[in-house]
Order: structure tokens, then C-alpha cells, then sequence
């Protein structure tokens, strides 16, 4: 005899294991559902193994036909077909006459999954819908909706809904190459969720080249444009066909669902048109162009979530990249200046390059100076970054340029120096000592016109681009109006400073705010960034400027740690400034 214990219910000591699960039901008095009369032609006798599923039978050919169909993990057995050698717990599952009716009208019964999930939103929609008439708002959404389900579905995704102005995406969910999570291999899981978040990005890219078609229909026929926010993550979700029984629709719960819909939302933020997730990044790490990287809190969830901003994904095989997506620093309206062009390869490439100096910059701060005269073809925009690698250490990190693109035969690249294993090996290089560099990447660049005036608001280490630009402002002598707010706990911990003071002082039009949280200084402000403080010093930079009869809004670059930069941004937007106005890159390698 066999102890078979029914979850929440009651449990059976003498169990008779020649007996289905069914028919011990029935002996027992337990009111099991079985609405086809127990010949495996339903799914209502269906119980969940919780325990030991080992001790039960192998499904037969007709539990196998119906499972197959239904999607059944390995755990959901028919009651009426699986006989046990040992003790087990079950759950019974369709439990009373409305379970009954629903279990008979649905077609895709709950599964587990692992997808890509994308959720995409059109910012500031609100003010779109007020101003036209409904024909006008429905007849742009039938288009916009048509271009953006045509990139999910060339690339193999399942459209699960629309939500407003928005919709969720699903990936991998035709993936024929996975069974159940349960009995699908490592590799072939791994194979699976590289496909899976690999067309999803794709995707995401896609939609955005799509919504320029989209964008110069509308600026024709209503004067306006979309600006949309993607974002995607990767895990594991339940699926199947939810709802009233007269409204019944496929779609996917789940905790990972609402990741990806909170990530979307830092869009704007962020301003960027795109962030994945850490568990995307990692599976498809070697084949992403990645932009910006963000360390942040999402909404209703705890702890720190990594994103990264993604404009181009390469083909693995070929080593080259997608075309890539006409993406900017920050989502450019109509009106605002073009950025200069960063040159980017077709291939990325790494090289050695020796290190020639090693200086100290500021507080717990190294400047590396990298002979590059063995690559007479490395070029790159101020503002751009290199990725790091030490030889024997298997992290990277991410470095901003820091010196002038007009010098050639090296770079200058600087770092605060932390408790990792990483910054403690950087620490200790000395000059003759090699780094492996790859090729610049970013669009972290500033308007090719010369008289665009430009707010910098940097943090920390994140000054190195800005010093970048400001260099070759010197190099040029190009007398771009700039107001430049540098925020650091004491004047020991700014790197550059006094070339700053210098370049800029020789410059016409310009205005430097050394921010000080911890110390008081001559010239400099004390206490952290707010946004009355900028505010207060852009009024004055514009007050110059009208005194010189130099017009024009600014462009805002802010750059520096990830919670510095995006509580920046929140600040502006706060004080008026648009989002189409603002430039971010934000550093979170800080370990």
C-alpha cells in the first residue's frame, strides 16, 4: 500500500498502486473532476505532483497525446492514467463546477516559459490625444500599431497586447527547439534565450527605424512626433489562454513581466529610446553596442538594477554589426541641433597599446596616458569611451576619453581608484605596461554647430569626456558658449581642475561652477546640485549671452555616476528644461 497525500485536503495511507490516481480519488469519496469519464479525452482530472514525482508511472501514449497538447509541464499528470510505485503529494486542480467550466474552454492551459519580454510606450501622449480630433488619434495609432507589430513579427515575436498607446511583445515562445524547462538541457536552454533575446532587441531596434517613417507622416499631417521607450528583459513567465470565457486571450504573468514594464519606464528618464536588462546583457554581451550603462531603482522593486542602452547588435558569425539605429545621445526633436558624427568601425577591434605615463589627477584618482602611434587609423569624437580590458584580470570596464581627438599617438583615459580586484590592478600598472583597448564607441557628442550654447553638468570621474570636448574647443579654437557645473565632495577630489580654470578662463564665453557637498572654496558653491542652484547659474549664462546678442536654447550634457546623472535629469525636467534637450551619459563601473 501507498501514502498519497492531496495538498490542502486530506491524505491516504493504503493507497492501492494498482489504481489510477483517479480511481483512488473516486474510493475514497475525494470529489475528483473527471468531466470525459476518466479516458484521457479532457484535462479536468489533471493534479499537480508537488512531491516525489519521481514515484509516479511514465505518462502512457494517450497521457502523452493530450499533455503534448496542452503544453503540461512534467509535473501535471491526468489523474485518470497515472498509476504510483511510492508515496506522492498532489494538488488537484480543477476543484469545483466553475474550475470544471473553465478548464473545458481553455485551450492553452499554464505553462512555464523563459521569453524575452519587450514593453513599449510613446512618451508624453497625453498631449497628442488632447489636441486632435479622435478619427485623427485612431487613424495614427492603426499606423503606428501596424509598423511597430511588423518589427515584432519579422522578428519571430508574439504580440500579446496593446495597453493604451503601449504594447508588450513576447520572444521565443515558437522556439521548437526547447520542450519544458524541466527536461530541456543547459544547452539547449542557453540557445534558446540567446535567440530569444537576440530577435527581441532586433526588434527593438527595428521599431525605432520604423517609428521615422511613422514621425515624417505625422510631421506632415499634424505637425508632431512620437518618441517612443523600450525596454526588454528575460526570464521566466507563465503562459496561457487567461480571462472571462467570452474574452479568453494568451498572454504571460509573472514577476519578470513586470521587470520589463518597469524598466520601459526609465526610458525617459534615462532618455534613451531603449534599455535592456543585466540577464539580456549577459546572454548577449560580445554582440551588443552598448551606449550608456545605468545602475537604478525601478519602480515597486528593491535593490539597484542594472540597464544598459543598446543602439546596435553585431552578427556573430560575420563579426560585423546591424545597420545600425539613427540614435543620438538623447532623442532629438526636429528642432534640435545635430550632434557631430562619431566615426564607428564595421568590426570592433582590441590592441595593446603600452602605457607611457601614469599620473595622479586628483583625490584617489589616476590619468593613464596610451600610446596609440601604432594605429594610425584610431580615431574618435570627444565624448566617446573605450573599452578596458587588464591582461589577466576577466573583467572589462568602460573609459571615457579624456584628451583631445585633434592629438594624436595617445589617448588619455582617468579612473578613481576602488576596492575591486580591477582598480586595484589598474593601481598598480607602471608605464611600459599594456592595456588591451577596443575601438571607440558612443553618441555622447556635441552638436556640430559652434554656436550652440552647452550647459555640462558633471560628477566626479565624469568629467573625462567634458574635458575632452573642452580640449579641443582649445585645440580649435572654437569659442563655444559653455556653462560648466563640476560637482565633487572637496576640491581634492576634482581631477582637471586647474587645466578647466585655464582653458576655459581664456575662453569668451564661458562660465565654470566648482560644486563642493563637503568643503567651501573660493568661487565654487557649497552643497549639493539642486535644481535651484542650476537654475540660478543658467539664468545668468543666458543673461551673458543676451548681453553678447548670442541666441539659443542650451543643450544640457550631464554625465557622471548613474544616481548622480538621472536625478539630474529629473531636476531639469522638473525646472522646464525638455527631455529632447537633455544629453546622458551615466558611468556605473565605479567598482
Amino acid at each position: 500500500m501507498i501514502k498519497i497525500q492531496y495538498e490542502n485536503e486530506t491524505t491516504i495511507d493504503n493507497a492501492d498502486p494498482t489504481q489510477t490516481l483517479l480511481e483512488i480519488s473516486l474510493q475514497n469519496n475525494i470529489p475528483h473532476v473527471h468531466a470525459c469519464g476518466g479516458h484521457a479525452r479532457c484535462s479536468t482530472c489533471r493534479v499537480a505532483v508537488t512531491q516525489n514525482l519521481e514515484n509516479c508511472e511514465p505518462r502512457n501514449e494517450a497521457e502523452c497525446t493530450l499533455a503534448k497538447s496542452k503544453g503540461f509541464a512534467p509535473k501535471i499528470r491526468l489523474a485518470c492514467q497515472t498509476r504510483v510505485t511510492g508515496p506522492v503529494t498532489i494538488r488537484r486542480l480543477v476543484i469545483d463546477d466553475e474550475d470544471l467550466r473553465d478548464a473545458s474552454e481553455t485551450l492553452n492551459s499554464g505553462r512555464e516559459k523563459q521569453l524575452a519580454i519587450l514593453f513599449s510606450d510613446i512618451r508624453s501622449f497625453t498631449p497628442f490625444t488632447e489636441k486632435n480630433l479622435p478619427y485623427d488619434v485612431v487613424h495614427v495609432m492603426n499606423r503606428y500599431f501596424r509598423r511597430m507589430g511588423d518589427s515584432v513579427q519579422r522578428y519571430n515575436g508574439y504580440i500579446d497586447k496593446y495597453i493604451g498607446d503601449g504594447l508588450m511583445a513576447l520572444f521565443g515562445l515558437n522556439d521548437d527547439t526547447i520542450s519544458d524547462l524541466e527536461v530541456t538541457s543547459d544547452e539547449q536552454l542557453a540557445a534558446h534565450a540567446r535567440r530569444a533575446c537576440r530577435e527581441a532587441v532586433l526588434a527593438a531596434l527595428d521599431m525605432q527605424k520604423e517609428l521615422v517613417e511613422v514621425n515624417r507622416y505625422l510631421h506632415h499631417h499634424l505637425d508632431h512626433e512620437f518618441q517612443i521607450g523600450v525596454g526588454i528583459h528575460f526570464g521566466d513567465v507563465i503562459v496561457g489562454d487567461m480571462g472571462h470565457p467570452d474574452k479568453r486571450q494568451f498572454t504571460a504573468l509573472g514577476d519578470n513581466v513586470n521587470t520589463a514594464s518597469r524598466i520601459e519606464s526609465v526610458t525617459k528618464k534615462a532618455a534613451v529610446p531603449l534599455l535592456i536588462s543585466q540577464e539580456v546583457h549577459s546572454i548577449l554581451e560580445d554582440d551588443l553596442t552598448v551606449h550608456k550603462r545605468f545602475s537604478t531603482k525601478l519602480k515597486g522593486k528593491s535593490g539597484d538594477y542594472r540597464l544598459f542602452s543598446v543602439t546596435e547588435v553585431r552578427d556573430p558569425e560575420a563579426g560585423q554589426r546591424t545597420a545600425p539605429t539613427p540614435v543620438t545621445a538623447a532623442p532629438q526633436a526636429s528642432s534640435a541641433p545635430a550632434a557631430a558624427k562619431a566615426p564607428q568601425p564595421m568590426a570592433l577591434r582590441r590592441s595593446d597599446l603600452p602605457i607611457l605615463e601614469v599620473r595622479r589627477v586628483a583625490e584617489d584618482t589616476l590619468a593613464f596616458l596610451l600610446d596609440t602611434s601604432s594605429l594610425p587609423d584610431f580615431e574618435f569624437v570627444p565624448g566617446q569611451y573605450v573599452n578596458v580590458r587588464i591582461p589577466g584580470v576577466e573583467a572589462a570596464r568602460i573609459f571615457s576619453i579624456a584628451s583631445a581627438s585633434r592629438i594624436k599617438d595617445f589617448i588619455l583615459i582617468a579612473t578613481r581608484i576602488r576596492q575591486s580586484e580591477y582598480k586595484q590592478r589598474m593601481q598598480a600598472l607602471e608605464p611600459g605596461d599594456t592595456l588591451s583597448v577596443g575601438d571607440p564607441e558612443g553618441e555622447f557628442a556635441l552638436p556640430a554647430d559652434a554656436a550652440q550654447p552647452v550647459v555640462f553638468i558633471a560628477g566626479g570621474i565624469g568629467i573625462t569626456p567634458i574635458r575632452s570636448m573642452i580640449e579641443e574647443m582649445v585645440e580649435t579654437q572654437v569659442d563655444r558658449p559653455i556653462l560648466l557645473f563640476y560637482a565633487n565632495r572637496t576640491p581634492e577630489a576634482g581631477a582637471f581642475v586647474a587645466e578647466l580654470n585655464e582653458w576655459l578662463g581664456h575662453m569668451p564665453n564661458t562660465s565654470f561652477v566648482p560644486v563642493y557637498s563637503r568643503a567651501d572654496a573660493p568661487g565654487a558653491e557649497r552643497g549639493r546640485l539642486s535644481g535651484e542652484m542650476i537654475q540660478k547659474h543658467v539664468d545668468s549664462f543666458k543673461s551673458m549671452l543676451a548681453d553678447k546678442s548670442l541666441t539659443g536654447d542650451p543643450l544640457y550634457y550631464v554625465v557622471g555616476p548613474d544616481a548622480m546623472t538621472l536625478d539630474t535629469v529629473g531636476m531639469l525636467e522638473q525646472s522646464g528644461v525638455p527631455s529632447d534637450r537633455i544629453v546622458l551619459e551615466a558611468f556605473y563601473g565605479y567598482r
